[in-house]
């Protein structure tokens, strides 16, 4: 008499998996389950969107609050995405991105600095620490957004630019 549980068992991993990818192919269900896909690696850690749900950026963010002595020096604009660059008398940059997700893929090395994640209301966001920069990346809206600052700041200052983020 044979052992029939592992046969069981993988038929019914196998039936699980197939209900799982077939309701990914519904675009209402892949929108709901649409956020960053973290590969780790023993030197990099990739996070990745796959198809977006939006072709091109019909709604501008921009930082509604600057920090203290900042000012916008130059900002560019596409169908894919809206690049701003603030800068203060020291020479400390703040770089506000906002990308369509189509297929977006962003490396952070996991050697030389810290990577972590909080949650702001609601929204995940990763920080990668290095050196005098920090770059938080998260997901609002269907858009993908990276915010990395030079200069000598904490992460509570990262924290408020972040909530600055806002719809023009």
């Amino acid at each position: 008499m044979t052992n029939t549980v592992p046969k069981r068992a993988a038929a019914i991993l196998f039936a699980l998996t197939l209900i799982t990818l077939s309701a990914c192919s519904i675009p209402t269900v892949r929108a709901a389950v649409v956020g960053f896909i973290k590969e780790t690696y023993h030197n990099c850690i990739h996070l990745f969107t796959g198809e977006a749900k939006s072709k091109g950026i019909v709604q501008h963010y921009a930082l509604t609050e600057l920090p203290s002595g900042f000012i916008e020096i130059a900002k560019r604009e596409s169908e894919a995405s809206c690049f701003t660059h603030y800068q203060n008398m020291n020479g400390d940059d703040i770089f506000l991105t906002q990308s369509i997700t189509n297929h977006l893929s962003v490396h952070m090395d996991n050697e030389h600095g810290i990577i972590s994640e909080i949650n702001l209301s609601g929204m995940n966001i990763t920080i990668y620490e290095s050196d005098g920069c920090i770059i938080a990346i998260w997901l609002q809206d269907g858009y993908a957004f990276d915010l990395t600052v030079y200069g000598d700041y904490d992460l509570d200052f990262i924290i408020r630019l972040v909530e600055a983020v806002q719809l023009q």
